[in-house]
């Protein structure tokens, strides 16, 4: 059985936004497209906060990080379980 590979998008939470409010934004659009994501996990410490989004569909991941991540860092492909 062939492992399901997932893609990872991470999101930097905007200097002067509570994370609060940048989570609230990213689950609107995730629910306005009917699209869910396998996994999500808090990265970052004291300075920086993020999230690392984990989509089962490419297309998905492309849109989210068209609409939330950086221009310039791509998306990373990671199998799942890692």
């Amino acid at each position: 059985m062939a492992a399901l590979t997932t893609v990872t998008v991470h999101v930097e939470k905007p200097v002067g936004t509570y994370f609060s409010e940048c989570f609230a934004e990213m689950r609107i659009w995730l629910d306005a497209r009917k699209i869910t994501p396998v996994d999500f996990h808090l990265s970052g410490g004291y300075s920086s906060i993020g999230l690392d989004i984990a989509f089962s569909n490419p297309e998905d991941a492309a849109r989210f990080e068209r609409e939330f991540a950086p221009e310039a860092q791509p998306i990373s492909f990671f199998p799942a379980g890692v």
